[in-house]
Order: structure tokens, then C-alpha cells, then sequence
């Protein structure tokens, strides 16, 4: 009985703060069905397009503890928020896309039209646009180096989502072992009391065996006496006549 208490005390602390996380979503929200493997992480990058804007979801949602969700818990995604954004987003770099089209456009113009030496402020433009093409090269180079370690980091990040997830289905295992052993031990400990109660009626059966034994030796303890004295009076008779 010890035994078991113990167990029921380790899986109570091991497992007990699994099972108060909750996810309470607001209600004017586009909301998703969280499965199996989901994490807010993954989550924010399909509907954010930005893994490390995770946080996001806090704004439409109250968690116990945002590092446990659920399968089948609902999720509100502030969808209408995040399409907006991706919309004024998509805006902005196309009226980026038409403005450099249309300064190299603009540039092809004037080269064409030039049929004689270059005037020195043309000269002169030129160059400083070559050294504003230059910088803005160096520009994209220093963002694309910044790209590559996020996304560096984001593996790393992956890596250590992965590792978790893992962890958390070596938890359930675990959880599944224990309340497997704790089953056995119950199932054995009722076996045991069957065991028990079959052997107390058997002793009682013996009890009361021994009780009708020892009253039946009685009775043939005193038949014996009595038939003792009589044969012994019997034999006085028979003397004296």
C-alpha cells in the first residue's frame, strides 16, 4: 500500500503541470484547431510569416503556459490582423519594385538621349548614382548576411523545438508506463485480497471442523467411560454371585 501511495505522489509532481495548461481564446477572432505537433513557434510562421512573432498570438489569447499546448485545443490566429498586414506589406514593396524600375528606366532614357559628351553634371549624377547603386549593394549584401544567421538561428531553434517535443513524448510514454504498473499493482493487490479472504473462510471452515472434532472425542470419551464401568460392574457381579 506504501508502495502505491509513493507512486501516486511521484506521478502527481512529475506530471501535475501538464495537465493545467489551457489556451482561452478571444471570442471576435479567427480561431484554428491546434494538432498534433504544433507549436506557437511553427504556428506564427505559417500565419505571420515570422516564427520569432510568436508572441503575437498573447494578444488574442490568455495561456496558463504558452511552452504547452494541446492537439484539439482551439488557437485564435488574429487572421484578419495579420492579412492586412501582409497586404500593406505586399503594397510597399511593389511601389519599391515600380520606383527602381523606374529609375533605371529613367537612367536608359538619358543615356540614350546623350549623342555628344556627357555634360559634367551628368557626369557628375551618374557617379553619385553609381555610388548610391554601390551602397545600397553593400546595403543588401549586410542584409542577406543578417538572413543567413537567422536562419541559422532559426534552425538552431528548430533543433531545440524538435529536442523538446521529443521530451514531452518521452513524458507521455512514461506517464503511459506508470499508469500501466499502476494498474498491475492494483490488479495484484485485489488478486491478493481474493487470496486472502479465500484462505480467512478456510481457516474458519478448520475452526469449526476442529469444534465438531473435539465435541464428538468428548462424547466418545464419556461413551468410553461409561462403557468401562459398566463391563468393571459386570465383573463384580459375576464375582460375588
Amino acid at each position: 500500500m506504501k508502495r502505491i501511495v509513493s507512486l501516486l505522489v511521484i506521478f502527481q509532481l512529475v506530471f501535475s503541470p501538464f495537465s493545467f495548461a489551457k489556451i482561452t481564446p478571444s471570442e471576435k477572432t479567427k480561431k484554428i484547431i491546434i494538432k498534433q505537433g504544433d507549436t506557437l513557434w511553427y504556428l506564427a510562421k505559417i500565419y505571420w510569416k515570422d516564427p520569432l512573432k510568436w508572441e503575437e498570438f498573447k494578444k488574442y489569447n490568455k495561456f496558463t503556459n504558452p511552452d504547452l499546448i494541446y492537439p484539439g485545443e482551439e488557437l485564435a490566429i488574429g487572421y484578419e490582423e495579420a492579412k492586412m498586414l501582409l497586404e500593406v506589406l505586399k503594397e510597399k514593396r511593389e511601389a519599391i519594385k515600380m520606383s527602381i524600375e523606374e529609375k533605371d528606366k529613367y537612367i536608359d532614357k538619358i543615356i540614350g538621349e546623350i549623342k555628344g559628351p556627357i555634360p559634367s553634371e551628368t557626369a557628375e549624377l551618374i557617379a553619385v548614382m553609381k555610388e548610391k547603386i554601390t551602397e545600397l549593394e553593400g546595403v543588401l549584401n549586410k542584409i542577406q548576411i543578417e538572413n543567413t544567421s537567422l536562419k541559422e538561428a532559426l534552425s538552431e531553434k528548430e533543433a531545440e523545438l524538435v529536442k523538446t517535443i521529443k521530451e514531452r513524448d518521452d513524458l507521455v510514454k512514461k506517464e503511459e508506463n506508470l499508469t500501466s504498473a499502476i494498474n498491475e499493482l492494483k490488479a495484484l493487490i485485489k488478486e491478493k485480497e481474493i487470496e486472502l479472504e479465500s484462505q480467512r473462510l478456510e481457516i474458519e471452515m478448520l475452526k469449526l471442523e476442529n469444534k465438531r472434532l473435539t465435541k464428538e472425542k468428548n462424547q466418545i470419551k464419556i461413551f468410553s467411560y461409561f462403557l468401562l464401568s459398566g463391563t468393571a460392574i459386570g465383573l463384580i457381579l459375576e464375582k460375588i454371585e
